[in-house]
């Protein structure tokens, strides 16, 4: 598939539609203001990617990203798109989506509206990505990190992980 989807945002209550590529072109997505003007997203879309599933177009264009990514990321609706277009993106991303999709998920929660720097956070190794992020950094914390099973089902979950990971606690 080389086209890409539409997803109608006005409906939602945006003053612009959503135009996504599909995974071979790097999932690069774009804002259109009444089909013409289109201007490139910086970030995520905020939105779970489950939205496309109501249409045969969408479908069909969550067919071509890879599904065990899909899997990997659909307990972080709100950041799936990112994350999915960073692992798109940068194959140092990808890893950590693949590893500790954790990590992925915090750099997504500080860099929402900043793919460039989200980008600059995923080439850094994961104890400096950390730190970075304000974090403890030491081989318990990603131990820490490997051994969660929560569902983030609700935001407590991710408040609960950031609390334990925050080197003031």
């Amino acid at each position: 598939m080389t086209g890409a989807l539409f997803i109608p945002m006005r409906e939602l209550g945006f003053d612009y539609d959503v135009q996504l590529h599909c995974w071979d072109n790097g999932l690069a997505g774009f804002r259109t203001f009444n089909h013409q003007s289109n201007e490139q997203l910086e970030g995520g879309l905020g939105l779970g990617l489950d939205l496309v599933t109501q249409s045969e177009a969408g479908r069909a264009w969550l067919a071509t990203i890879p599904q065990h990514l899909l899997k990997i990321t659909q307990p972080f609706a709100e950041h799936q798109y990112q994350m999915l277009w960073l692992a798109a993106n940068c194959e140092p991303a990808l890893q950590i989506l693949l590893s500790r999709p954790v990590l992925l998920l915090l750099i997504c929660e500080q860099c929402s509206v900043d793919n460039q720097q989200a980008l600059e956070f995923c080439l850094l190794g994961q104890r400096q990505i950390l730190t970075a992020l304000g974090y403890h950094s030491s081989k318990a914390a990603l131990k820490f990190i490997d051994k969660l099973t929560l569902t983030y089902e609700r935001e407590a979950d991710l408040l609960h992980v950031k609390r334990q990971l925050d080197v003031r606690f």
